[in-house]
């Protein structure tokens, strides 16, 4: 590299764009020029970033989402076949019933030898609706 060479200098000095430069009349900036330039930066469209972007999307995404979530939801659903309970689990509900159908009775019963035990508190229409006659 060289430190300085003065043929360059001398090239650039004997372009015709220069000369050209030099031989026209100086530009002069208005007293508004300042102004201008300040409004037209503010009246440039604002480059949007990426995540202006990315969360413009976001309401595109959120509602592809959902429909992804109810189509596998559909998807998942068992067919009839899947639906019919087996012989064991039948009997297992009957079971389940027939204890609940004891728990009822029991609560019956009592409620009845309580309003034995208190048959002064009820009307005679309360007690035929306890009874269930």
């Amino acid at each position: 590299m060289k430190p300085h060479d003065p043929i360059q200098e001398n090239d650039v000095n004997d372009d015709a764009v220069w000369n050209l430069l030099g031989k026209a009349d100086p530009a002069k900036a208005s007293g508004r020029f300042a102004d201008d330039v300040v409004r037209s930066i503010r009246l440039l469209p604002e480059a949007e970033s990426v995540w202006t972007k990315f969360f413009k999307l976001t309401p595109v995404v959120g509602v592809a989402a959902c429909a992804v979530f109810a189509f596998l939801m559909l998807m998942d659903q068992p067919s009839d076949s899947e639906m019919k309970p087996s012989g064991g689990e039948i009997a297992a509900q009957e079971v389940k019933q027939a204890q609940w159908e004891r728990i009822e009775d029991a609560a019956e019963v009592e409620m009845l030898l309580a309003a034995v035990d208190h048959l002064d508190e009820f009307s005679d229409q309360e007690l035929v609706t306890m009874i269930g006659l």
